[in-house]
């Protein structure tokens, strides 16, 4: 028999599941659309189970493996990897390219996002702007990533949608490394909150050369942050 068990997109609407082990890890997408996620958490309220929600995510959970792979390694006491380091030049490299598709993608999707992508971005924004509220800085990483990639997806451009989502995935460890330098400081974390502010206030006012701007001063002040220091650490000073 199995010594321990993980449960992912649980089909609860359509098959009868038995009772679980009380240390059975359920993960759930909040946007499942094949299995709610309102009947996983009336099946779990009935068993006593918890259960671990990915913002965002569908019941395939496309591009939210690595959230996966990190629930479940915490929840079973596991070392959970540190990000690879990039080297500079590469970093350097691909945030250059970041920079230029997440302005790009801000503009696009300031004109072209529907109704539905519009009320997608409200509900990620909403987790996002709640997380930067806290110190939980899981949180803030897995909604950071949810909202730039939900911005992505509302330009509803598929050559967007695919450089988008290799180049955030590439950089998933850079943008750890910049949220656990910059959210321990509040001034700098402050910063960051009101600038996914603006940026999503300027997507939803359709005005696209706002929403580029905010982006781009977004990734630039990313960009400058996370060459300083980490908390904790002291800088080097010139002799």
């Amino acid at each position: 028999p199995a010594s321990r068990l993980v449960l992912v997109g649980t089909a609860v609407s359509r098959f009868a599941v038995e009772p679980v082990p009380e240390d059975t890890v359920l993960i759930h997408g909040e946007l499942d659309d094949v299995v709610p996620l309102a009947a996983v958490l009336e099946w779990a309220r009935g068993h006593q189970a918890p259960v671990t929600v990915i913002p965002g995510a569908d019941h395939f959970f496309h591009r939210r493996l690595t959230a996966i792979k990190r629930i479940v390694l915490r929840a079973w006491g596991q070392p959970v990897p540190a990000a690879s380091e990039l080297p500079l030049h590469l970093r350097d490299d691909l945030l250059d390219i970041r920079e230029l598709v997440e302005a790009k993608a801000a503009e696009v999707a300031a004109t072209r996002a529907t109704q539905a992508d519009r009320e997608q971005l409200q509900r990620i924004f909403d987790r996002l702007d709640a997380s930067f509220g806290g110190d939980d800085l899981e949180a803030q990483i897995e909604c950071d990533l949810a909202f730039h990639m939900a911005i992505i997806d509302a330009t509803r451009d598929p050559a967007l949608r695919k450089v988008g989502d290799a180049i955030i995935q590439l950089m998933y460890g850079h943008i750890r490394k910049n949220l656990s330098g910059l959210t321990p400081n509040h001034k700098r974390r402050a910063t960051l909150r009101e600038q996914h502010r603006t940026l999503f206030e300027a997507i939803m006012r359709h005005d696209p050369a706002a929403a580029a701007s905010a982006a781009g001063d977004h990734m630039a002040y990313v960009r400058a942050e996370g060459k300083l220091p980490l908390a904790g650490q002291e800088a080097a000073k010139c002799p």
